[in-house]
């Protein structure tokens, strides 16, 4: 059975990844989240510091601010490490490269489902239609989620329009928010 340490395990994709690994060969050792929050038969600590449980991978759905001490984790415990957060930066997608170079990380900006399918939509789509300018715009469930939503528009490929040569616009919608120029 695989262990694992669920990282932003009081979240919502915490929360709906300790439910699927209850179906799975898995089952969640401890989790980390600031809040501790006790809401399952695992403990949850707000510091890797107090993890005592001994896990086979680090799964990650927390926020980038936690990843200093994610990576130094992982890699004094030569643990493999799957980072499901977005947000990052380019000082931490530096510090992700240099940890890779010596713990597995397999990271993804999306582990949607949605966001998959429309990304292989987009591809195929761009590769039909060469002449059209296709903007896609996400808009989160901002009522579902507690926290303000962090928008994934970066995973989506930036490339420059085949006739202008300018760089598309990447962005995301929030309800309530409006951007520069736009209604």
């Amino acid at each position: 059975m695989l262990k694992i340490l669920l990282s932003g395990a009081c979240g919502r994709m915490g929360r709906q990844v300790a439910q699927l690994a209850e179906d799975e060969q898995a089952a969640i050792i401890a989790g980390i989240d600031v809040h501790a929050e006790q809401w399952s038969d695992f403990p949850v600590y707000p510091s890797f510091s107090l993890v005592r449980e001994e896990a086979d991978v680090i799964v990650d759905f927390s926020r980038p601010e936690g990843l200093p001490a994610l990576l130094a984790y992982a890699k004094e415990h030569h643990l493999p490490l799957v980072l499901a957060a977005i947000g990052y930066n380019e000082e931490d997608l530096a510090a992700i490269r240099e940890a890779a170079k010596t713990v597995p990380i397999f990271r993804s900006a999306n582990m949607s489902l949605g966001v998959y399918v429309l990304r292989t939509l987009a591809r195929q789509a761009a590769k039909l239609l060469p002449d059209f300018d296709i903007e896609i715009i996400e808009s989160p469930d901002a009522v579902r989620r507690r926290e303000r939503p962090r928008h994934p528009a970066g995973i989506w490929p930036q490339r420059p329009h085949p006739k202008t040569g300018k760089e598309r616009d990447r962005h995301s919608r929030h309800p309530g928010r409006q951007r520069a120029g736009r209604p």
